[in-house]
């Protein structure tokens, strides 16, 4: 009877290494083997011991992940042939990191799961720009979105995207600002003067920004590069931020902890 290793999906944050977990450390620095994707900060791979085969997922050409199939068949092989296997994703691995559908896969295989959950880009890039995501006064509650559908399908019908009491967040929205906006404008015209905020690299050293309303995206450049991590929050929550107070994109400082 073949004897399986575990898989242990481990978030690694919005991209700043200082915003690993603890138990995530612990993880890579036991991880026999190590599969990891494109957006991880290099640097994470040095808590991994020499002797740990590290596996890149992500194709370095056109900045596009490998498929899902093929990273779930990666994932049960290293399982036969190492004790501890560690699938280092970028954020929170089930939030719009495809955590379910891996460990669904390798469950389906009698491989053994544990997750590790990490700091998704919601919070890690607001926290940067010092943007409450959630305020007595303008947001009670809050939405997550993903801009992308399975097979690159267009955007779904949102449903009530009110902007009213509540503050939208869209994962991976770089090429689809136009039709966020338009999901606003057929839902509700008035919701084109919303706030919102275009983060690019967030919570990195070259991190930068657009602030501005929905009804502005298209008439600036952002200069946005193919397979850059975009984040965009739509909400009055926008006009509380301190450090995204000015209406152009630009460059700014991440601050880190003195130790």
């Amino acid at each position: 009877m073949t004897r399986y290793g575990k898989v242990v999906l481990v978030g690694a944050g919005p991209g700043d290494p200082e915003l690993l977990t603890l138990r995530a450390v612990r993880m890579i620095e036991q991880a026999d083997a190590i599969l990891f994707d494109r957006l991880i900060d290099p640097s994470i791979l040095n808590y991994a011991r020499p002797d740990c085969v590290k596996i890149f997922t992500g194709k370095s050409k056109g900045c596009h992940s490998l498929p899902q199939d093929q990273i779930n068949e990666l994932l049960f092989e290293a399982a036969c042939s190492h004790k501890l296997v560690c699938r280092l994703k970028g954020g929170d691995p089930y939030i719009y990191g495809r955590g379910g559908e891996e460990v669904e896969y390798l469950h389906s295989r009698g491989i053994e799961c544990d997750v590790v959950p990490g700091v998704t880009a919601a919070s890690g890039v607001a926290a940067s720009l010092l943007l409450p995501l959630t305020h007595r006064d303008c947001a009670s509650s809050l939405r997550f979105h993903s801009a992308h559908r399975k097979r690159d399908e267009p955007l779904a019908d949102f449903g009530d995207l009110t902007t009213d009491g509540m503050s939208h967040v869209f994962y991976m929205g770089g090429t689809r600002l136009k039709e966020i906006r338009d999901a606003f404008f057929r839902f509700d015209m008035g919701s084109l003067c919303t706030p919102v905020a275009v983060v690019r690299r967030g919570t990195l050293p070259d991190q930068s920004q657009w602030v501005g309303t929905l009804a502005e995206i298209e008439e600036h450049d952002l200069d946005l590069l193919p397979g850059d991590p975009v984040l965009v929050i739509v909400g009055e929550v926008v006009t509380h931020s301190i450090k995204a107070a000015r209406p152009v994109l630009e460059s700014i400082s991440i601050g880190r902890s003195a130790v």
